[in-house]
Formats: C-alpha cells, structure tokens, sequence
C-alpha cells in the first residue's frame, strides 16, 4: 500500500469495526485491536489469498514505518493519561498493606517466571529476568473495565486491586525510563544506577517544579477549551522531547507531565477534552504493535509461548492471591484479585519494544518475537480473565474444597502475624510526633537513616559469619530482623512523602515549612560541597582555586543555616498561633 492517506484512513476503520465487535462481544477492545494489527500489517496470514482476481496484500500496510509515528504518538498519549488520573494524593492513601499485597505479588511472579524460564525453558539470565518483569505487571485499563462490568467499584477488593494496579503503574514507568537509560548509557551497574537515579530526579523534578509552571499555565489557557488543548498538547510533546533529550523515554515524560495535572482541580476536565485523541492515537499504538507481531514466528515457537501462558496464568493468579490473602485474610477476596489481575500490562509492550533495542531477549527469543509473545500472552490472558471473573465465585468453592485445611491454617495464622505486626509498625507516638510537615518530615528521615545503618549491619553481620554449620540459621534470623526493619524503613518513607505532599498545599503554615527546608536542604547542599571540594578539584585546580571554592561553599551554606534557623522561628511562632486560635 503506498498511499500513506490512504493507510490512514484503512487503519482507522479497521480500528473502528473491531471496536464495535469487542463491544458485542464485551471483550476489551485493546486484543482486538492486536488481532486487527496482525490481520492489517505485513506479516499477515491473509497476504497471499486473491479475491475476484484482486490481491488482498494490496489493501495491507507493506511497510510499518507508514503508521509507526502516529503509534509513537499513541504510546505518550497512552502515558499520557495514565499520568493524569494517578496523583499524589491517590498514592498517599495506598496504605502499608497495600504496598506488601503488591510486593508479593510482583516478586512471586518474577520468581516463579524467572525459574520457570531460566531452569525449564533453558532462557538465558538476561531473557529470564527481562520476561520475568514484563510478566510481573497488570493492565489497568482491562483490568478496570472487567471488574467495573462484573463487581461494584465501592467493593473493598475492587478497590484493593485498584491500588496495587497504581502502585504497579509507579513501578513500570521507573522500569521503562531505566530500560530507556539502560538502552543509551548501557547495561553496567553504574550505567542503571544512573539510569534509575535520573528517573528518581525526573519524578522530583516533576512535582516540585514542573507542576507549578503547569499550574500558572492552565489557569492563563484553561477559560476555553480550544486553548486548553493545545497547551495541553504542547506540555505534553515538550515533557516527551525533555525526557528523551535527558536519556529518558518520551513515555516516562508523558506520565509525568499527565502526573503534575492529576492534582489540579482541572484534572477531570482536561482529561475529558484530550479524550477523543487519546483513543485515537492509543488504538492506533496497539494496531500498530499487532502489525510487529509475526504469525509464523509465533507458529514456530508455539509450545514456548503455551509454557509461558500456562505459567503466567499460575504466577498471577497465586501470586495477586497470595498477596491478598496476607493482607485481606479473606479466601473470597483473594480469588478476585488473582483472577482480576491475570491479564499482562500493555506497557509491557512498551518495555519490550526498549529491551529489544537493549539485545535483551534475543539468544533464544529474538527481538521481534519478543513483542509477539508478549501480545499472546496480553491476548490470551485478557480473554482468560474476561471468562474466569464472571465464574469467581463457582472457582472460590472449588479452591476451598480442594486447599488442604492445614495449609489454609497456616496461611491464616501467617496474615494475622504479618497484620499485626503491620500494625504495630504503624503505630504512633504522640509524644514523638512534632507539630507541622517540615518536623515530620526531619523526624521521620532521622529514624530512617537509623533503621538504614541498622539494617546494613545485620546483613553485614550475616555475612561475616564464617561456620557453615550456624550460617543458615544466622541468615534465617536475620533476614526476619531484616525484614522487620525493611517494613519500619518503608513506613518511615511514606511518612516523609505524605508530609510533602501535604506541603504542597500552599497555605500560609505550609509556605512557611516550604520554606524552612528548602532553605535547610541548600544548606546541607552546599555543606556537602565544602567537604566534597579537595576530592573534586584535588588533581585539576590550585590550591587558590580550592581555597576559593571553600569559602565560598562555607559561606553560602552559612547563609542558608542561619535563613534556616529564622524561618524555622518564623514556623514555630506560626504553629503556636495556630494551635492558640485553634
């Protein structure tokens, strides 16, 4: 086909007959769209069949190139929006047993996959651990839309489930900038720690800055919907090109971009008017990733792709169970999570398209097989949780007649220990607590580096014992003390992040306690710089140069103590007048 106008226009009625049948079919339209991708694209099965004398390869997209910018687009779109309906706020309500449900579930999935493909399917390190991740992750769109067709959304499970999916948005973003990082930086560890470090940055950069110039920017172009689209369409390109630019993907800057408007009060609107593009151009990326997917290749390697089906379907669902089980303590719940949350992640997709730039995947897969099997498995596991959650309940009495009551036992008796102990965890004392966020935020990041050093040095500890015949226990204790403090740790950091981002709300006690630690945090900035400068400057500089930076550093920290030390007396006085006409 050489007409790109006509390609266009092909594509987009392709897209729209499959949406239709998806709808009467009430499957999610997105492995339609897959399926139509595959009919419609260059490897398609139909290619060599003739009609009345006309070939039907002439009405195929020959070459892929001629979609792929409008599938680009669709990808940003896609993060695009995922970005604007998670905020901060959402995340500040995720509570500690959520954020364990969602720990075990991703890390018994990546587990069992990646034992499962480096010791039975013989895949080598990199491919087991890649596949093993891709894996790991649910779709939030499908995965919203079947239980939003099946089960209330105000159900405590569905709103369970919710979370975790919120939580595993957060964790696929960071693991698509670090794949990008990865993909131009390398595959070192000092190359991933700089990955994953300018991601770190990207996300603080987002909500402290970004999200100020998106404000001022909505509230001059927001009073008419045609101006509030193009801003919205320029911040988003802008925040995809600086991603790229910085060696990160142009979807993590889309989701932060669509993540600093979530807070605002235009969120909704802004996402009801970008509406109809996000559906276009998001259709159009998962047609096009159908048209990528090679058939016979994916005939070739059928009993891989059915072994990886067969165990993704047994990792999610034990893993999302298990996971809900230990939080919830309810069979019932548990089963509508690991049905709910069998389908594979479309940014799976995404990812697999970066790693197979990396080479990952490509001894025994192949780069362009990769994104074949991940569109079967988000195929074929949509429609096998699309069937099986309209059957939850037949499955829970059939699970908890064939569970042995031993094990449902011990199960139990673990989701009561783990609650508990969450519990005591989080708990607090009042006495400790010092009014406003800036002293939560100080008080819990001293109790956070504590718990850091003291988790060190248990596995330090652990590994200086030199007795194999006591190593096993000694690693067995401290990995429980390990995990104990790593639970305190993680609470410790939510805490901090709760009290900045209550910060962001600019009332007049929290412009003072902004200004507290910003000042502070210059200050032990620039502290860092005097005592960094020898190492710095040691084998480039003279000694004047040295002495220079010195004083300068010295001084300019100064200043910021003593701005520090007044602002934090100007906060104080405000909290005390506070808490008399209160």
């Amino acid at each position: 086909m050489g007409d790109p106008i006509l390609t266009f226009g092909l594509c987009v009625a392709a897209i729209a007959l499959v949406t239709v049948v998806m709808n009467r079919l009430k499957l999610p339209f997105v492995i339609g769209l897959l399926f139509a991708g595959i009919m419609f694209g260059p490897f398609s099965p139909l290619a060599g069949i003739n009609v009345a004398g006309v070939q039907v390869k002439n009405f195929l997209v020959g070459d892929t190139g001629e979609i792929e910018f409008f599938a680009s687009i669709g990808a940003i779109l896609i993060l695009f929006q995922i970005g604007i309906e998670f905020s901060l706020v959402k995340l500040t309500k995720v509570g500690s047993g959520t954020i364990i449900a969602a720990a075990i579930k991703i890390g018994l999935i990546f587990l069992f996959i990646y034992g499962f493909s480096y010791l039975l399917l013989g895949l080598d390190n990199w491919s087991s651990i890649f596949i093993g991740i891709l894996v790991s992750m649910s779709s939030t769109p499908i995965i919203v839309k079947l239980m939003s067709d099946n089960k209330p959304m105000y159900k405590e499970e569905v709103q369970l489930v919710t979370a975790i999916l919120i939580l595993e948005d957060v964790f696929a973003v960071f693991v698509l900038g670090l794949m990008n990082g990865m993909a131009t930086s390398g595959t070192s560890q000092q190359a991933i720690a700089w990955s994953l470090a300018k991601t770190l940055v990207a996300f603080l950069f987002t909500y402290i800055v970004l999200s100020e110039i998106v404000k001022r920017i909505i509230n001059y172009t927001g009073k008419t919907d045609e101006a509030l689209v193009l801003s919205m369409l320029a911040i988003v390109v802008i925040a995809a090109g600086a991603a790229d630019y910085v060696g990160l993907s142009p979807e993590v800057g889309a989701f932060l971009a669509g993540s600093s408007i979530a807070a605002l009060e235009q969120a909704k609107k802004i996402e009801k008017t970008l509406r109809s593009f996000s559906i276009l151009f998001s259709s159009l990326f998962f047609f096009s990733i159908g048209m990528f997917v090679n058939p016979g290749a994916m005939v070739s390697q059928w009993g891989l792709l059915a072994a990886l089906l067969v165990a993704t379907v047994i990792a999610k669902f034990a893993g999302a169970g298990i996971g809900t089980y230990v939080v919830k303590n309810s069979g019932g719940q548990a089963v509508f999570a690991g049905l709910a949350l069998l389908t594979v992640s479309e940014i799976s997709l995404l990812i697999a398209k970066e790693g197979s730039k990396l080479g990952i995947a490509t001894a025994q897969v192949g780069a362009s097989n990769i994104l074949g099997i991940m569109a079967g498995l988000i195929f074929a596991t949509a429609i096998i949780s699309s069937l099986l959650i309209r059957r939850e309940e037949s499955i829970y009495w059939t699970m908890a007649e064939l569970m042995p009551g031993r094990a449902v036992r011990g199960a139990r008796v673990v989701s009561i220990g783990i609650n508990e102990v969450r519990e005591q965890i989080e708990g607090e004392d009042p006495d400790l607590v010092s009014p406003g966020a800036g002293f939560e935020i100080i008080h819990n990041a001293y109790h956070a580096v504590i718990i850091t050093v003291l988790l060190l040095a248990v596995l330090f500890t652990a590994e200086l014992v030199a007795s194999q015949q006591i190593r096993g226990i000694v690693n067995t204790v401290a990995a429980i003390i390990a995990l104990y403090l790593f639970l305190k740790l993680a609470v410790r950091l939510k805490k901090i992040f709760d009290a900045v981002v209550s910060m962001c709300i600019d009332t007049e006690k929290q412009k003072a306690e902004k200004k507290f630690l910003i000042n502070l945090g210059f200050c032990v900035l620039f502290g860092l710089f005097l005592m960094s400068s020898p190492t710095l400057q040691g084998q480039v500089y003279g000694v004047q140069v040295q002495l220079a930076a010195r004083i300068v550093c010295a001084s300019i920290a100064m200043f910021y103590l003593f701005a520090a030390f007044r602002s934090g007396k100007e906060m104080k006085l405000l909290v005390g007048k506070i808490n008399r006409t209160g």
